[in-house]
């Protein structure tokens, strides 16, 4: 999927801007998620971001062990995407974690490549 353009919002718990199961690729846009995290990639897929503004905002659960993340690489094993190796890149724009971690690796291998991108 490719996406050029526009300012795109989520609102709701667990409604990240992205959740990837498919090569994503977005071009100038303006991405918030305002109770999620940005971006999920779950398992052999990828996003790749050039000139975007990206923000996310996970809110904690009432789990203490919760993970609050910004951007997600994961494979969950439930067979929604196929194993393997993830990748997010990103060129040129921002990132803002507005809580917890800019990036959560878990249960994949994978490749973050960032290249003149300011974090926040």
């Amino acid at each position: 999927m490719n996406v050029t353009g526009g300012s795109y919002v989520t609102n709701g718990t667990g409604s990240p801007a992205i959740y990837s199961t498919a090569d994503i690729s977005v071009d100038g846009a303006t991405l918030t998620a305002n109770a999620s995290e940005a971006v999920v990639v779950e398992g052999k897929n990828s996003v790749t971001l050039n000139n975007v503004i990206l923000s996310g905002n996970m809110q904690a659960g009432t789990d203490t062990s919760e993970n609050v993340q910004n951007i997600m690489l994961y494979q969950s094993m439930s067979g929604d995407a196929e194993v393997g190796h993830s990748s997010f890149t990103a060129t040129g724009g921002s990132l803002f974690a507005n809580a917890g971690d800019m990036f959560y690796v878990t249960n994949t291998t994978c490749t973050i490549s960032l290249t003149n991108v300011v974090l926040t």
